[in-house]
């Protein structure tokens, strides 16, 4: 089909990857299972993933458990429920760009 999977992505990742465009290549798994070969993470960009809130939970965890350094973040058209989001920010203190766009379910992010 032609998409990429965890196995052809691990060998491009590694502890000195600062950005990851992903796109609608990001699924939540995906996501969880590359954070941790990314400890320098700086810039992700997961938008039109299509993630629903209860899906996302564990990439945005472990996003905040394994990437410390990430500041920017393009999550148009993924959701994630409220405690997703904590999970992110008190994870991730240096985050200062937090791209939604067009959401569905974002105001949970304000709760």
């Amino acid at each position: 089909t032609g998409d990429l999977g965890v196995d052809e992505l691990l060998p491009l990742v590694g502890p000195c990857t600062e950005e990851l465009g992903l796109g609608d290549l990001a699924t939540p798994e995906l996501v969880a299972v590359l954070a941790p070969c990314c400890p320098a993470l700086r810039r992700l960009d997961v938008s039109f993933g299509g993630w629903d809130a209860s899906d996302g939970a564990p990439a945005w965890a472990a996003l905040g458990k394994h990437c410390p350094l990430l500041e920017h973040v393009e999550a148009s058209w993924c959701c994630c429920d409220a405690a997703g989001f904590r999970n992110l920010v008190a994870g991730c203190p240096r985050l200062r760009a937090l791209r939604l766009g067009t959401v569905p379910g974002a105001a949970l992010a304000a709760a």
